[in-house]
C-alpha cells in the first residue's frame, strides 16, 4: 500500500504544479476578490451542510462523520477530494467500511437523463450505471447487476465482520474456515 500511495501523491503533485506552472495569474487578479468571497461562502454552507444535515441523516456515528468529511470533499470539488478527505479521517481514527462504500456511490452516481458516459479503459459507464471508487480503485457496476452484486457485496461484508468477530474472541484462521477439522481427518 506504501508503494501506491508514494506513486499516486507523487502523480498530484505533479499535475498540481503543471497546472499552476501553466496558470496565468495576471488574467485573474479582477476575479480574485469575487473568486475569495465565494470560496469562503461555499465553505461555510457546505460545512453547515454536512454537520446539519449530512452528519444526522447518515446516523450520528462515526460512519457518517467519515461521510460528511467525505461530502464536505465534494461540495468543495469533486469525488477525489471526498476520497482524500476520508482517507485523512480514517488514517486517523481507524476504518469506516460503510462511508467507503456509501459516499463514493452517491457522488458518482449517473441518472437516466444525464445524457452523461464515462469512460475508462474498454469500458464505458452509462447513465443508471453506478461507478464505485475509493483508494484502491474504480468499479462500473451496469444497472441490471446492482441488485446482485449490492447482495453478493453485502454478504461478504457479513461474512467478514462474522471472522472479525471469531477473530476477536480468540479463534484461529484454521478454525474459522474448517481447516482444523481437515488437518485432523488428514492426520488420522
Amino acid at each position: 500500500m506504501y508503494e501506491l500511495d508514494t506513486i499516486s501523491n507523487t502523480s498530484l503533485n505533479l499535475f498540481l504544479s503543471m497546472a499552476l506552472m501553466s496558470l496565468n495569474i495576471s488574467k485573474l487578479i479582477d476575479l480574485a476578490l469575487p473568486m475569495i468571497v465565494i470560496l469562503i461562502v461555499q465553505a461555510v454552507v457546505m460545512m453547515l451542510w454536512a454537520y446539519f444535515i449530512t452528519f444526522n441523516i447518515t446516523g450520528r456515528d462515526y460512519d457518517a462523520a467519515v461521510m460528511a468529511a467525505g461530502h464536505c470533499g465534494v461540495g468543495l470539488g469533486q469525488t477525489p477530494n471526498a476520497v482524500a478527505n476520508m482517507s485523512a479521517v480514517i488514517e486517523k481514527n481507524g476504518p469506516a467500511p460503510t462511508a467507503w462504500f456509501v459516499l463514493p456511490v452517491v457522488t458518482v452516481q449517473c441518472f437516466p437523463g444525464d445524457n452523461l458516459a464515462l469512460h475508462q479503459g474498454i469500458y464505458a459507464a452509462n447513465p443508471g450505471d453506478m461507478v464505485i471508487g475509493d483508494c484502491d480503485g474504480v468499479v462500473v457496476v451496469p444497472r441490471e447487476y446492482e441488485d446482485e452484486v449490492f447482495a453478493k457485496a453485502k454478504a461478504k461484508f457479513e461474512k467478514e465482520t462474522h471472522i472479525v468477530e471469531a477473530l476477536k474472541q480468540g479463534k484461529t484462521t484454521l478454525e474459522i474456515y474448517g481447516f482444523d477439522r481437515l488437518i485432523e481427518k488428514l492426520m488420522a
